[in-house]
């Protein structure tokens, strides 16, 4: 995928995936609960933003210490 259709793909996200993606995208790598801190969204609200952003391949979820840790993925 080229980055413009990766830019696409973010414009046409649900705006609290959307959220989700720009802050781990500026600030992160960040786990889920901090994403939730971060965003001020609903623990519900992350979780299903995070799945989306999952689900299209633009984040990428690894364990470090215990915990999910969370970062975008861009094309190469």
């Amino acid at each position: 995928m080229d980055s413009t259709a990766f830019e696409e793909q973010v414009r046409d996200l649900p705006c609290d995936a959307k959220l989700v993606f720009v802050v781990l995208e500026k600030r992160g790598p960040f786990t889920q609960d901090e994403i939730t801190e971060e965003t001020y969204l609903s623990e519900e609200e992350s979780v299903y933003a995070l799945a989306v952003l999952e689900d299209r391949g633009m984040v990428k979820k690894h364990e470090h210490g215990g915990e999910d840790i969370y970062e975008v993925s861009r094309p190469t």
